[in-house]
């Protein structure tokens, strides 16, 4: 009869079965003991634990013919992550019976490299695949290839163990993240800000897909606020490389059941998820989701909310895609942050959108107004059925105004008529810009009307002197490169006329060919101003110049 040889320390789990039919059963000291008798052939079997097939004799001998002669470390596994037979490579780094008795090589291993060994084992058997993990023993780092040690289902595996300097991997992974994660900051803060909510986060979208599109391979990923009002996790940007339709679910914070997002939005540590399936905490967004990284997201230490990434492959991630996840988590966090997204759930988005979209159209109908005010001033509507029709143009202004603000506080937005905070120094000063590209022209009138400064425009340098001749301005903005006349030419003509008007001057950083800037500022010039700026640069120097001219007089 066929002998099956029961290591002692086993004895126990061997009893709780039912005894496989046909062996004689023996127990023997330890698993090396059984392991070298069936190599002798003076045992035909050997239990290596509850749940795993018997290693046969004929299985095991195939299997160290096959790989004894490889001229690097291999293990043999069995199912249950025992160590049945390694090569002397293997040895010399410390992996064999000697160093862990009872075969348990996941033992030797750091605890985070313990369970994805034993999952990607499993995965291997199961699925009959090699299977590459990453696993750490002390300070060494080892790329471990699994393949099924023999055909036909066999119950071992081969583990091939490669001493690699993951870490510089990790490396060049994080460095080409850092360089393409900063495209998510904006250089212009300012110009992102001014962006309604809507776009804003079209704008973030994009970037943060774009990102993770060249970073990490992934079927979806999920990015999740800790909603201001109501506490929960509510998604705000997702995404699906496999153009699946990602449901809106909300996962409560907390560490009691519920998702593995809610369990890192409470405890603040990222989460691996190897084999969604076996999980308990997994709920996915998208079905057959297998695998998926969890990381939260932090402003400080605390956590705003989570970022995922899912496939639908099981172990397709490991610690490394954690530690590269969790470093791109402070990318997005920034970037949210900057774009003043921070805390957006679902709910207060809706709210936001609503209030930047009643904010939006009435600062375009208070900008009829005004334009209807400067008709009037200009002497424009001296025909009885022009004013006629201003007047009704107006009336029609504040009607809509008022039916959009009713409309946002039905949907539940708190929104008032935009006020402009007028600026101590600049409010009501009277400003001419003079500049030959319209956009600028208009967004500095902008910025400046918002600081509740008066503004006109000028579309060269003539047209500047031309209306500073006839109106007074407190300051005068005026690019320096423009047809007809020169910015300089321009300040020139101005101080000649009217030496207590303020003058400001702008170029594109170092253009300054003919040495205008140097010359003008020795003559008393108040201020440049280096393309591109920002909007408080812009305030900050008219408010220099405005006080510097009230304290001459």
């Amino acid at each position: 009869m066929a002998k099956l040889l029961i290591p002692a320390f086993l004895e126990s789990e061997f009893a709780a079965q039912e005894c496989p039919g046909g062996f004689e059963t023996e127990t023997v000291d330890n698993l090396a003991s059984a392991l070298q008798r069936m190599a002798d052939a003076s045992a035909d079997a050997v239990f290596t634990g509850a749940g795993s097939p018997l290693v046969e004799r004929a299985v095991y001998q195939a299997a160290i013919a096959s790989f004894s002669g490889f001229e690097q470390p291999v293990l043999v596994l069995s199912a249950g992550a025992r160590l049945v037979w390694a090569n002397r490579h293997a040895e010399k780094e410390g992996f064999s019976l000697d160093a862990a008795p009872r075969g348990d090589i996941a033992g030797l291993l750091n605890p985070n490299s313990r369970h994805s060994l034993r999952r990607s084992l499993s995965r291997c058997l199961e699925q009959r695949i090699v299977v590459r993990t990453i696993v750490l023993r002390n300070q060494a780092s080892y790329e471990v290839n699994i393949m099924p040690a023999v055909a036909a289902g066999g119950p071992l595996a081969a583990a091939f163990f490669n001493k690699k300097d993951v870490g510089a991997g990790l490396y060049e992974r994080v460095e080409r993240l850092a360089h393409l994660a900063s495209n998510l900051l904006p250089e212009d803060a300012d110009a992102l800000v001014r962006l309604s909510n809507n776009e804003r986060v079209a704008l973030i979208r994009r970037l943060i897909e774009k990102t993770v599109q060249e970073t990490f391979e992934y079927d979806d990923f999920i990015l999740r606020t800790v909603d201001e009002k109501t506490g929960v996790l509510e998604p705000v940007l997702a995404c699906s490389g496999t153009g699946a339709r990602l449901s809106k679910r909300v996962f409560e914070v907390g560490t009691e059941g519920g998702s593995v997002a809610g369990y890192v939005a409470a405890t603040g540590k990222p989460y691996l998820v190897e084999d969604a399936p076996a999980e308990p905490r997994w709920i996915t967004d998208i079905e057959h989701i297998q695998s998926a990284v969890v990381v939260p997201l932090k402003i400080a230490s605390k956590v705003v909310g989570t970022f995922a990434i899912e496939k639908r492959e099981k172990f397709a991630f490991d610690y490394y895609d954690l530690i590269l996840a969790t470093v791109f988590a402070g990318y997005i966090t920034a970037a949210l942050d900057v774009a003043d997204l921070v805390g957006l759930g679902q709910s207060v988005l809706v709210d936001r959108v609503v209030e930047s979209a009643a904010e939006e159209v009435s600062v375009h109908l208070k900008n009829i107004s005004e334009s209807i005010e400067d008709l009037r001033r200009y002497n424009i509507s001296d025909s009885i059925t022009v004013t006629s029709r201003l007047e009704s143009i107006s009336a029609s202004a504040s009607t809509i105004q008022d039916a959009i603000l009713k409309g946002a506080r039905r949907a539940g937005a708190a929104v008032a008529p935009p006020k402009a905070l007028p600026d101590e120094i600049l409010a009501d000063k009277h400003i001419l810009i003079a500049d030959d590209e319209p956009s600028i022209l208009q967004s500095l009138g902008a910025i400046l009307r918002s600081s509740g400064c008066r503004v006109d425009l000028a579309h060269d340098g003539q047209e500047a002197v031309e209306m500073a001749t006839e109106t007074h301005y407190d300051l005068v903005i005026s690019d320096i490169k423009m047809p007809r006349m020169t910015g300089y030419e321009v300040y020139n003509s101005i101080k000649a006329e009217f030496p207590d008007t303020s003058v400001i001057l702008m170029t594109a950083y170092g253009y300054d060919p003919t040495h205008s800037i140097v010359r003008a500022r020795q003559e008393g010039l108040e201020g440049v101003l280096y393309k591109p700026f920002r909007a408080e640069t812009l305030k900050k120097a008219l408010r220099q110049a405005l006080q510097k001219k009230e304290a001459a007089q």
